[in-house]
């Protein structure tokens, strides 16, 4: 699914504002793929980031801000905070594909 990224952690003028593009993939556990891309036709750009211990940090999506929309120019997407072994990240995606990306997570966490 079309997804983009941004570690809101970070350090400010770092990754923290910058959404990056690409698409998630999920193996049926709570582990995520992603593979940054580009374009509208999604070239693979870059290596793949695995994201492991996925938990909910929020489970409401955001709006995406004014400055966001510089970066996420896909009318309609939403955020959803999320936990991993990386640190806490904010994925972007349409309602539809956050409530799936929810719904994984929801499921590993109830197999665990």
């Amino acid at each position: 699914m079309l997804v983009y990224i941004r570690y809101p952690d970070s350090r400010p003028g770092s990754l923290s504002g910058i959404w990056n593009m690409g698409v998630a993939t999920f193996n049926g556990t709570a582990v995520m793929k992603f593979q940054p891309a580009v374009y509208d036709t999604l070239e693979p750009s870059g290596r793949p980031t695995i994201f492991t211990a996925l938990a909910a940090a929020s489970t409401e999506p955001g709006k995406i801000d004014r400055k966001g929309h510089r970066y996420i120019t896909h009318q309609g997407f939403q955020f959803i905070r999320l936990t991993t072994d990386k640190g806490d990240i904010e994925v972007a995606a349409r309602p539809e594909s956050l409530r799936k990306i929810l719904d994984v997570i929801r499921q590993a966490e109830e197999r665990s």
